[in-house]
């Protein structure tokens, strides 16, 4: 996705190291003095400190190696870093010729629209004021690349042009120009590792479909809704026909940048499939076990008219569906319990419970029991009333 030529720094050092082997022959080999040539911003004494390199010492090739490497780690100069040596009478000069790299002054960002132009902007790290580095560029660049890759645009360009900021000034600004394209076209989904459940019963469950023949089927790529398939939509698919320990092991995307197109490559581990067992109410106080048990779900009775008509036609679950544990159904049926429970309603009379709401063949009633001392009920309208409205809102809402 990067559009951006960076110099080659270890072979222009190379080269430059190379070019001044001759510098270092002669009388420069121990020179009488060492100056820089080409710094505004920085004193000679500067960067002599940095160089590692002393007058009227002996210099080796690898020292003056060195030297340039360290040179160019300042971030300040470009990499074409090179030396001569310059013979005045008896005295030697060893000389290092630089450029320093533009300042930025500024940063703009164009092009972004399906992602926001501070989100582009925020992957920016460069520094206002400081020396362009060529290779922060090129992080900021893949950063960029990441973020619309993680919004399912892998076809995304981004390109960087400097401009100058007034002539004769050693400022640039740097426009981040961004081409979003459009997003990949799954071209195909294959799963691996799944027996019981086949590759278009897995297809059938997620939202990220291939592309198919008619234009609405484009098979946009949308990470949100992958990231859904894979948390969500697939394990519920299979608890649904009993595994409940089923795993994505893997999941690739196979993205082919010159047609825009993806593959999408699973791998699941199924685990073993869970029937139903035995059923029992326990620890019931206020709704009777037999209330409770209505909710079961895993009963003939149970049964949809078109799973009835498939299993009638021949079309419905075979030996291996019979008694599957289904995991969504258990799940709702337990919500249906505890929603009864929490909208329970007691009915208070004087600090004495007078009624309160029971389930009753699958409905919520309000019941009313005799006093213990056989005396009638005798309740204020206004606690009366106050009574009758919670239990009416319970009874509503449920």
């Amino acid at each position: 996705m990067m559009h951006l030529s960076l110099p080659l720094l270890g072979v222009l050092l190379a080269g430059s190291a190379a070019q001044a082997q001759d510098a270092i022959t002669g009388q420069c080999a121990t020179p009488d003095s060492i100056a820089f040539r080409g710094q505004k911003e920085m004193t000679d004494g500067d960067l002599r400190s940095g160089v590692g390199i002393v007058a009227k010492t002996a210099i080796s090739s690898r020292a003056l190696r060195r030297a340039l490497s360290d040179l160019y780690a300042t971030n300040k100069f470009e990499s074409d870093i090179s030396t001569t040596c310059e013979i005045t009478g008896d005295k030697s000069v060893l000389i290092f010729h630089v450029r320093e790299r533009p300042v930025l002054s500024e940063i703009k960002v164009e092009g972004p629209d399906r992602v926001s132009l501070s989100s582009v902007r925020d992957r920016v790290d460069l520094q206002i004021g400081k020396p362009i580095d060529p290779a922060q560029i090129a992080k900021d660049i893949a950063r960029i690349d990441s973020l619309y890759q993680s919004e399912g645009y892998y076809l995304a360009r981004v390109t960087v042009d400097s401009g100058v900021v007034q002539q004769g000034q050693n400022a640039r600004v740097l426009t981040f120009r961004v081409t979003e394209g459009r997003r990949l076209a799954i071209a195909g989904v294959e799963v691996e590792g799944n027996k019981a459940l086949s590759d278009a019963d897995i297809v059938g469950a997620i939202s990220t479909k291939p592309e198919g023949f008619f234009w609405w089927r484009n098979g946009e790529f949308d990470s949100d809704k992958y990231a859904e398939d894979l948390a969500k939509n697939i394990p519920a698919l299979y608890a649904a026909h009993g595994f409940i320990d089923m795993q994505i092991v893997k999941d690739t995307l196979i993205v082919d940048r010159n047609n825009g197109k993806a593959m999408v490559r699973l791998t699941v581990n199924e685990g073993p499939r869970y029937r139903i067992g035995g059923f029992e109410v326990n620890g019931a106080k206020r709704f009777s076990n037999e209330d409770i048990a209505r909710y079961y779900p895993f009963t003939e009775k149970g049964k949809s008219v078109a799973q009835t008509l498939k299993v009638f036609v021949g079309r419905g679950p075979d030996k291996e569906e019979a008694n599957v544990f289904n995991a969504g159904a258990w799940d709702a049926a337990t919500a249906k319990v505890e929603e009864a429970y929490n909208n329970e309603a007691e009915f208070w009379c004087a600090n004495e419970l007078m009624g309160f709401t029971v389930l009753h063949e699958g409905r919520l009633h309000l019941r009313i029991d005799p006093r213990a001392d056989g005396l009638p009920w005798l309740a204020d309208t206004a606690s009366l009333a106050r009574a009758l409205a919670d239990a009416g809102q319970r009874l509503a809402a449920y």
